[in-house]
């Protein structure tokens, strides 16, 4: 299989890509180091991007039919992991379908309350300008005062504002900031339910208990709670087990990609892809040719 790999020339992304292509050869597998910046391969059986939304890119990808896979900062929200998904940014179609065992699970010490009956407010955990802009959502402070005006048709508890980390804190009007420097763990401790567009917070409030309810494609929306009317009846998941085991399956350490363990768990999926089309032709018809 010929892999071509996009990343951007910061100095963090390029100590990954030696890891990841070494990983990747350590399968048999050719891959080509490009800038996020260039031009689309011209011949390439799967393309990995890491990081960066560029919606031309994606397009391109679609337009022809080409298996993709993301790769971004981990669900631990440390740069020792990195997440990865198949055929999107996020895994959230095929979290808790794909069968996975608990073993990653217990090795990232993620556990699970009892969902929780009980709240006093909700927590709007927002994304960045980028993720919006990328998913055809309106700028954050604006699509946040839209859900409050929303919101106020359903329930009239408090609601906690709490944008991306590092972007400007920007009041919105109904809501209170999250105060500075609190955490995520603070803010979802008496919440009664979380929203959210895009964010990985969908783990720690899955974690403790708090229903997500999901409007972007975070992580979370496999859980079933997308209709802000049903704000004070949440849908309570009982596939939580099955849905963090194979989470578990879509983070891994930079030692893991350098041996090729990673690529080991997605590869069979996109093989699949690649010999589909090599069938059938990408979606504008064409055939797509297989190496490798």
């Amino acid at each position: 299989m010929k892999v071509v790999f996009y990343h951007s020339p910061k100095e963090r992304c390029q100590e990954f890509t030696a890891h990841f292509m070494k990983g990747v050869r350590a399968h048999g597998d050719t891959i080509e180091n490009r800038s996020i910046n260039g031009d689309l391969a011209n011949s390439q059986d799967c393309a990995v991007i890491l990081g960066v939304k560029k919606q031309r890119l994606f397009e391109q990808l679609i337009r022809r039919g080409t298996p993709m896979v993301y790769i971004d900062k981990g669900y631990t929200r440390e740069w020792t992991h990195r997440r990865i998904a198949i055929g999107a940014t996020q895994p959230t179609d095929y979290l808790g379908t794909w069968g996975k065992p608990p073993d990653r699970k217990a090795k990232f010490g993620w556990w699970m309350d009892p969902w929780r009956k009980r709240g006093n407010h909700i927590l709007l955990a927002w994304s960045s300008p980028g993720y919006h802009l990328h998913g055809g959502f309106p700028p954050p402070e604006t699509y946040a005062s839209q859900v409050v005006e929303t919101l106020r048709h359903y329930t009239d508890r408090p609601i906690i504002y709490r944008p991306k980390p590092n972007q400007k804190k920007v009041h919105v009007a109904g809501t209170e900031l999250s105060m500075d420097g609190s955490s995520v763990e603070h803010d979802l401790a008496d919440a009664w339910a979380l929203i959210t567009v895009g964010s990985s917070v969908c783990l720690q409030a899955c974690m403790m208990g708090v229903p997500s309810f999901v409007l972007g494609d975070a992580i979370g929306k496999s859980l079933g709670n997308t209709d802000l009317s049903k704000i004070e009846s949440p849908y309570l998941s009982n596939d939580r087990i099955r849905w963090l085991n194979d989470l578990g399956y879509c983070q891994w350490s930079l030692d893991e990609y350098a041996s090729g363990e990673a690529w080991q768990c997605v590869r069979p999926e996109v093989e699949g892809l690649c010999l589909t089309n090599n069938l059938t032709g990408g979606s504008d018809g064409r055939p797509i040719k297989r190496h490798g």
